[in-house]
This record gives C-alpha cells, structure tokens and sequence, in this order.
C-alpha cells in the first residue's frame, strides 16, 4: 500500500487460498506511514496485514470473525492482534 492515511479499511472481497494468500503490505521501514481505519473481517482466510498503522476501532483495531479453521485459528488471530497493536 501507498503511503498515506486510508478512509476505508483494506479488506478483500474474497479469500485468499493457502497457494495464494492476499497479503496487505505497507512500508516495513516506518509502519506509520500507511494509516487505516479498524478492520472487521468475516468469513475470510489466508489473508495477512503488514507494516502499517490501524487508527480507530477497540483492541487494537482489528476483528476477525469465521470459523475456527485456517486464517480464524485462534493462534492465528493473537498474533494478528499482537501484531495490529504493536504497530
């Protein structure tokens, strides 16, 4: 993703499979430079957040929702919390 600050959250009409995930990617030299609002997914998977600032939103900014397979494992989605957290 280009620098800048998003006014809508970058979310994918589709899933990613596990030959192709959909990965969303910022700048990994200074994650602050990509700015989006909080991301709510339901029933996606494969799918990755790189490099970049979530602004808004609870817990860090992201939700995701599906079953408890694949992308919505639960270790999955602490790492991804972690993760949006710490950016």
């Amino acid at each position: 993703m280009a620098g800048g600050s998003y006014s809508t959250p970058p979310i994918p009409v589709r899933s990613g499979t596990s030959a192709a995930s959909i990965e969303y990617r910022g700048n990994p030299s200074n994650k602050n430079s990509v700015v989006v609002p909080a991301i709510y997914i339901d029933g996606k998977d494969y799918i990755t957040y790189r490099y970049f600032r979530v602004n808004g939103g609870s817990s860090g900014g992201l939700r995701v929702d599906g079953d408890s397979q694949g992308a919505s494992s639960p270790a999955a989605l602490e790492a991804m919390t972690t993760s949006a957290r710490a950016t």
